[in-house]
């Protein structure tokens, strides 16, 4: 096998500390297997999921604006992701690393980073929706949208630059066997380099988003509730509120699971990414902290697979909207007034 030799000399390193079996079990079981069968699984529920966001003319709202670009940016992730695993596995050592330098790292780092801050900018725009309606309901249109969308990948590229030359490959030769192996290093060893801008780069693309989603969904809940109590005072409401509530239901409930998976994912991954800006050599000194290390990199790759599956599940209007874009009949039959509802309230601004 071609990465024999370099993963043998990896592993001969780290056991000093780590036993072998451990280390390969680990390697294989989550790192290969593990990553290899849930981009599989998210290359599918992203590819169905861009065409149905793209494909339906109900799906219009400001929110599925982001949640189109969201579908494309994660399918382009588990694709990038995808090819990384297959390469780690069977490519030999210079493919591997120059790829993984050249291509992936900056790549993932751009995709990622872009995925993340949809997420806070779809939460952004539900919570003005939600909580200033009245100022900003006819202000966050799709042309907003898309210009946001926009904003945000340019500034994540000029973010990510470094990325395309921070790292290059260097090649080895291991002095107890003799054999020649190919592995990447940092280009760059200053201040800089190696603190503030994976600090900087980690605060923006993984800290902010966090932080902005949970802050805001408090916000969020608490003026649904607010407002909740003052149409129970009212009791008698007009078809077109009614409408709104719905839709605004479902939303909600769509961004609440978005959100969850969001951070359960990444705040692990945003803990391990702070430890190996400070320490990277303290994952492999411990069995346990090799192991979070190893499993943080999957939930990051879980997130960014799972948002097809989790439409499917907490979404009726997306599972309706499934069956019509691929012909599929539902033995459901629903009224005139619940589809004059659902058309009147998929074409609010908000």
């Amino acid at each position: 096998m071609p990465n024999d030799s370099t993963k043998s000399f990896d592993i001969d390193q780290l056991s000093a500390h780590l036993s072998r079996e451990f280390i390969l079990s680990v390697y294989l079981y989550i790192k290969t297997i593990g990553i290899i069968v849930i981009c599989a699984i998210g290359l599918i529920g992203n590819t169905l999921n861009v065409y149905v966001l793209w494909k339906s003319k109900r799906l219009k709202t400001v929110s599925y604006t982001y949640l189109r670009w969201l579908s494309v940016t994660d399918l382009l992730v588990t694709t990038a992701m995808m090819t990384m695993a297959v390469i780690n596995s069977s490519a030999s050592g210079e493919i591997r690393e120059t790829y993984r330098t050249r291509v992936y790292i900056p790549a993932i780092g751009i995709l990622t980073t872009t995925s993340n801050l949809l997420v806070a900018a779809l939460t952004v725009d539900r919570y003005l929706c939600v909580c200033h309606a009245v100022k900003y309901r006819n202000k966050l249109t799709q042309f907003v949208a898309n210009v946001v969308v926009a904003l945000i990948l340019a500034f994540t590229v000029i973010l990510q630059i470094p990325l395309t030359y921070v790292y290059h490959v260097v090649e080895k030769t291991n002095p107890a066997t003799n054999i020649t192996f190919y592995t990447y290093a940092k280009t760059y060893a200053g201040i800089f380099y190696t603190y503030v801008w994976p600090i900087a780069s980690g605060i923006v693309s993984k800290l902010v988003p966090i932080v902005c989603v949970a802050v805001l969904h408090i916000l969020i809940i608490r003026s649904r509730r607010r407002r909740f109590a003052e149409r129970q005072e009212r009791r008698q409401q007009s078809r077109e509120e009614r409408a709104r509530q719905k839709e605004e239901q479902r939303l909600f409930v769509l961004l609440v699971s978005i959100s969850t998976v969001f951070v359960v994912c990444i705040f692990p991954r945003l803990i391990s990414s702070a430890v190996q800006n400070i320490k990277f050599s303290a994952y492999f000194h411990n069995k346990i902290l090799f192991l979070y290390y190893n499993i943080c990199l999957l939930l990051e790759v879980v997130n960014y697979s799972a948002n097809f599956y989790i439409y499917i599940l907490v979404s009726s209007d997306y599972k309706r909207n499934f069956r019509q874009v691929f012909g599929i009949k539902s033995g459901l039959v629903h009224s005139e007034s619940q589809t004059g509802n659902e058309s009147q309230s998929t074409t609010t601004k908000c």
